[in-house]
């Protein structure tokens, strides 16, 4: 498959999960509001708000558009990119011959619409190939241990962070007063089907204001 013709569902990526118990309709509408104001894709905020894995967004990509989600095997074999080391961190994907010779070839990608990805492919790798989805953070490793790009966000010395920190200080932020006040104040938006959040500083406070139905609405001044 060389083109961008999914066979999978019409269903949207957050029905999926929140269908498939991965996540809460709540935390959904958290993160659709989120997105107003960033320029990410719905499952890259949904990680990164730390409501599902990067396991969880491959798989329900995989049902959304129809594919296989990777599972390496021994006799996997990493195949040369054929694009210049800057477009190959700027569109990750490897390619795997599975089988040998008269095998299969396999893309491997965390974003299966990257457009400009398959019109590179089309020119520098004509043959067929089947697309599989993997993590972000998987398909990092493959390009660091196969092809000589290093993990994105990684120091120069490959410096490894323990998960147990990372965790300790998601829990810290979660829990800082303006961390609290602002998820206080995306629930309360959501709740109250508001189109977007004023803020508007005063000598007193801050005014926030609640666009509801095209009419702005007081809420209140937190303190200064």
């Amino acid at each position: 498959m060389n083109e961008m013709i999914f066979p999978g569902t019409h269903q949207l990526l957050g029905e999926i999960l929140v269908g498939n118990h991965k996540l809460e309709a709540k935390q959904l509408e958290r993160a659709l509001t989120h997105q107003f104001s960033v320029a990410s894709r719905i499952g890259e905020i949904l990680v990164t708000l730390g409501y599902i894995s990067e396991e969880d967004l491959a798989g329900a990509l995989a049902q959304q558009l129809g594919l296989a989600v990777y599972h390496p095997e021994s006799e996997d074999e990493f195949l040369e990119a054929g694009v210049s080391a800057t477009f190959h961190r700027e569109h990750p994907f490897a390619l795997v011959r599975r089988g040998g010779e008269a095998g299969k070839t396999l893309l491997l990608v965390g974003n299966p619409l990257d457009g400009d990805l398959q019109a590179a492919l089309a020119l520098v790798f004509p043959q067929d190939y089947e697309m599989q989805l993997t993590t972000e953070s998987a398909l990092g490793g493959i390009l660091s241990a196969y092809y000589g790009l290093p993990a994105q966000g990684g120091g120069p010395e490959g410096v490894l962070v323990d998960e147990a920190d990372v965790d300790r200080l998601k829990d810290m932020a979660s829990e800082a007063p303006v961390i609290k006040f602002v998820n206080g104040l995306i629930d309360l938006a959501v709740s109250r089907r508001a189109s977007d959040i004023h803020l508007e500083p005063q000598e007193e406070g801050l005014l926030v204001r609640f666009r509801v139905d095209g009419i702005l609405q007081d809420y209140e001044h937190p303190p200064a």
